[in-house]
């Protein structure tokens, strides 16, 4: 681009969040007289429309455990990566062996907008031998809900 002396010109940029949180860079201009103009950056990345809930991990599987012991809790972790707050009204277990699981769950609970968490924690006391297996079921105001998840372990004697 050329411009005349004492003349100006628009440069347009835009933002295109790759991730929640804030996001930095810098327009680096140059022109004929050799020095550089810099212009920093500062854009902050929000979360899809609406209330969004992505679960971590998609799927739980506990190592053997003794028939009748629990297991080590592992954490499942809600992030709500919409920019809507996340209402979870209920969470359930369903299947055959859905009573050698357990979780946290104190009530219905809210997950804030862009990122906020909450953990719920999964045990294992298997009433049986072989693989046991059930579905954890996260009910929600998401579009994606019910969400569930496997959860799964083997009893050994």
């Amino acid at each position: 681009m050329t411009i005349a002396p004492a003349a100006s010109a628009n440069i347009s940029v835009a933002f295109r969040a790759g991730a929640i949180g804030t996001r930095t860079g810098t327009l680096v201009i140059s022109d004929n007289t050799g020095t550089p103009h810099s212009v920093s950056l500062t854009g902050t990345g929000t979360g899809v429309p609406g209330p969004a809930l992505s679960i971590t991990p998609s799927s739980v599987s506990f190592p053997s455990q003794k028939i009748g012991t629990t297991s080590t809790p592992i954490a499942l972790t809600l992030t709500n990566i919409g920019d809507t707050t996340v209402q979870v009204s209920s969470v359930l277990l369903s299947g055959f062996n859905f009573s050698d699981f357990s979780y946290t769950f104190n009530g219905s609970f809210s997950i804030p907008p862009n990122g906020g968490t909450h953990v719920i924690n999964v045990t294992f006391t298997p009433t049986g031998g072989g693989l046991r297996s059930a579905t954890m079921i996260i009910n929600s105001n998401a579009p994606t809900a019910p969400n569930m998840v496997s959860v799964s372990g083997t009893g050994t004697f």
